[in-house]
């Protein structure tokens, strides 16, 4: 248990100590005079404002328990993180054999609360999973009685076999869901294993729910064919291999089956993986001195992952082997001394193989540029982050991150002076996003992005082969809205989700929305919202962020309020909050 015991009253002690010195008469005359009326004064300063003396420390006191069954959980480690880093403090503790748990010592403000536990996963009242429990404490606040809920995670166990009953290891196996993000529709992976020696997989911590189970074997995985590969060849025959399959037993996605898996039990989860018609991409990497060290690398287009890679012969050619059927990025990357290139092509896979794909790799972009905040007087630029986000969705630019290169992948952090930069980075359509430390400087919003004399608008960039210099300036005056969440009985409704949607032409953008969850008494903040129309939604509970799915949106509008923010708006709303059915998602 982490925390701190109560710090003695330092004013009430002198006073105690003066007056039992005085009292005893082992005072010189003087100085019991002078002792008289320093008790007097001291006496007069505490009535006036006893708070400021008290320890304005707070304490936190609550059990874990077992769903549904309100068993106690022992052993739970208990995380306290406050939401402002630079002002709180960050807290731990582990619930006993009764699921009791307490914090002392905690500095006022607000905080976010987790508990982990091996084999359980966080939950509301409804089973979705928990994001934390938001906490505000004020001084000297003691907050008893929180109850943490726990449920016992699923697991799915199986093995992978051979059409012949022999094992297969190293094989990917691969839990998903379909998600929604930056205007489509797209498969997520929320846990995968690799098949070991004897075929076997394991994989745990999953919410109960209805899931996709597929099984990928390693890119390198040796193919089979009735015949050589050089007789398939010469006969124009597809070339037979291993391939994705979907749970129960289709190398079609559109035909995949889900699973429904329960709290606390193990469901089993067999493949048996058979040869299947593969074909071959074939093509040049042109323009390339012959001392360029080039790969070729394919990855699905649905999941960003690799499917196959092949090096680059002397003369330029490739050829990707035993690819199945599907939507591919074909990637070229070549190291040519200390400096990189990079192409990248869009293919679709059907029926036949790709002969000729032609790849011309153009040097990754130096985009840097300066920083610059208005508003709030003197700011350290050193808390902001900037992140390139591929455009419309289009998650295949990043793949083309050259070797060699810094990884424009990841935000690049401004310096003092302002100044950042990414190198390498591909050709491609990217919007800027702006973020910062936790807590640190909440109302900011990147206002303009300049290219030479040219504002870019939502800023948007196209990044070429040639070197991009940007001035950013970001705002302190980011609208912000805050407020109540109620039930229809006007009663404030703890850990609610609120969330601000922008208007349509920005849902294609993770970053433009803002989502908040209220305290124990219903309260909810969203700051550093952008100038735009947004419509403010609360629900009671809300597992991941499904309300980027404008289907499962328009379900809730009749139960929204809508408000146009404009720079440093501040907006005071009471919200009634949706309720999610029992068994959503």
């Amino acid at each position: 248990m982490h925390g701190c015991r109560s710090q003695p009253d330092v004013h009430s002690l002198w006073i105690k100590m003066v007056l039992l010195c005085y009292l005893s008469g082992s005072l010189p005359m003087r100085l019991r005079q002078l002792s008289v009326f320093s008790v007097l004064c001291a006496i007069a300063l505490w009535a006036q404002n006893p708070a400021s003396l008290k320890d304005n420390k707070c304490t936190l006191k609550g059990t874990v328990v077992k769903e549904p069954s309100s068993e106690p959980i022992k052993k739970a480690t208990i995380e306290l993180i406050t939401e402002n880093q630079q002002e709180g403090g960050n807290y731990t503790a582990v619930s006993d054999q009764d699921g009791h748990f307490q914090i002392e010592g905690i500095e006022p403000g607000r905080y976010r609360l987790f508990a982990e536990r091996t084999g359980y996963i966080g939950v509301e009242k409804k089973q979705h999973r928990s994001s934390g429990v938001v906490l505000s404490f004020e001084s000297g606040q003691q907050l008893k009685d929180l109850l943490i809920r726990m449920l016992p995670a699923a697991v799915i166990t199986g093995r992978v076999v051979d059409q012949d009953g022999d094992p297969l290891p190293n094989v990917e196996v691969t839990v998903s869901r379909t998600n929604y993000s930056s205007g489509r529709q797209h498969w997520e992976a929320l846990g995968s294993e690799r098949s070991n020696d004897v075929g076997e997989f394991r994989i745990g911590s999953l919410l109960p729910g209805r899931y996709f189970v597929s099984a990928s074997p390693p890119p390198d995985f040796q193919t089979l064919a009735s015949a050589s590969k050089e007789d398939a060849q010469a006969h124009g025959a597809p070339e037979m291999a291993y391939v994705t399959t979907y749970y129960p037993a289709t190398h079609d996605r559109s035909q995949a089956s889900e699973i429904e898996i329960r709290a606390g039990e193990e469901s089993p989860v067999n493949f048996t993986l058979v040869p299947s018609a593969t074909f071959r991409i074939r093509g040049t990497v042109s323009n390339l001195p012959a001392s360029a060290e080039t790969v070729v690398t394919l990855y699905s287009r649905e999941f960003s992952l690799v499917s196959s890679t092949a090096e680059v012969s002397k003369n330029g050619t490739f050829e990707l082997r035993a690819v199945a059927p599907g939507s591919y990025t074909v990637v070229a990357t070549a190291l040519i001394g200390e400096n990189a290139q990079s192409a990248r092509q869009s293919i679709e896979l059907a029926a036949s193989n790709v002969e000729g794909l032609r790849l011309i790799p153009v040097p990754g972009a130096l985009v840097k540029g300066r920083l610059r905040a208005e508003g709030a007087g003197q700011v350290d630029l050193s808390q902001f982050f900037l992140l390139l986000h591929c455009a419309d969705g289009d998650y295949s630019c990043m793949n083309a991150i050259p070797l060699g290169a810094g990884d424009p992948a990841q935000p690049a952090r401004v310096k003092k002076d302002g100044s950042f930069e990414w190198k390498g980075v591909p050709p491609g359509r990217y919007d800027i996003q702006f973020a910062a430390e936790a807590g640190a400087v909440a109302d900011y919003f990147l206002k303009s992005l300049v290219i030479g004399e040219r504002n870019i608008p939502d800023a948007t960039l196209t990044v070429s082969s040639t070197s991009l210099s940007l001035d950013l300036i970001v705002s302190a005056n980011g609208g912000s809205i805050e407020g109540t969440a109620v039930d229809e009985k006007n009663r404030a409704v703890a850990n609610a989700s609120v969330v601000a949607i922008p208007e349509s032409r920005y849902r294609n953008r993770p970053d433009r929305y803002h989502q908040a969850v209220t305290d124990q008494h219903g309260h909810f903040s969203l700051h550093g919202l952008n100038p735009a129309i947004y419509t403010i939604i609360a629900w009671d509970e809300l597992d991941g962020d499904r309300y980027l799915d404008p289907q499962f949106l328009k379900n809730y509008e009749s139960n929204a309020t809508t408000t146009h923010m404009e720079e440093g708006s501040h907006i005071n709303l009471v919200l009634q909050v949706n309720s999610l059915p029992d068994d959503s998602p």
